[in-house]
């Protein structure tokens, strides 16, 4: 049953609710403290490398300004789910080979004396060279993927940067974050609320 006082514990500060001041983005960029979600760890292994190195760049910068956290929930999360992206970049790769299709020229005999036809043959044949070591490229590239334990790119960018005391672990008190889940499940309170049903 939803609290009919919810918007009390939301907002107990109701004389000054029309005096909240928010700080633009640019007032506060270059002095706050910078969280990073799952998702946010998970984007690398779906951009290129470019963006890996950039966001490289960026970690590096902000942690030697001391601006960026990682909560330990967060790096848990970031172990569980990396598996999966790994296992999707690997079928993703594999698929590669649906994409090229073999050409055979037909066989026409009264075709066969003339040029034009005999070019088209050798076309035939060079691609299906090409094909054959495209595929045993793309299966030398999955095996290397397969290889990966916690050495793909990704994973060693994060283990340059994120030392220990950029992993934030803070003592939790399991039954107030239990009662306050409930709280906000019941609510429809942001964040989480959307989570109950996982």
């Amino acid at each position: 049953m939803k609290d009919i006082l919810v918007r009390n514990k939301i907002y107990p500060d109701s004389k000054n609710l029309f005096r909240v001041e928010v700080k633009s983005i640019n007032e506060v960029k270059t002095t706050c403290i910078y969280v990073l979600d799952t998702n946010a760890l998970l984007i690398p292994f779906k951009t290129t490398s470019h963006s890996l190195s950039e966001i490289d760049r960026i970690y590096t910068d902000l942690i030697k300004k001391n601006q960026l956290l990682i909560p330990g929930q967060v790096a848990r999360e970031f172990a569980d789910n990396r598996p999966e992206h790994i296992k999707q970049l690997f079928q993703q790769i594999n698929r590669l080979k649906d994409n090229i299709k073999l050409t055979k020229t037909s066989d026409y005999p009264i075709l066969e004396s003339l040029p034009e036809f005999k070019k088209l043959q050798e076309y035939d044949k060079s691609l299906t060279e090409l094909r054959t070591k495209y595929f045993q490229d793309i299966d030398k590239l999955m095996d290397v993927i397969k290889s990966w334990k916690w050495n793909d790119p990704v994973s060693k960018v994060y283990s340059k940067l994120f030392d220990p005391k950029v992993v934030y672990e803070p003592i939790l008190d399991e039954g107030k974050i239990e009662s306050e889940l409930d709280f906000r499940y019941k609510n429809e309170i942001p964040p989480g609320y959307k989570d109950s049903k996982k």
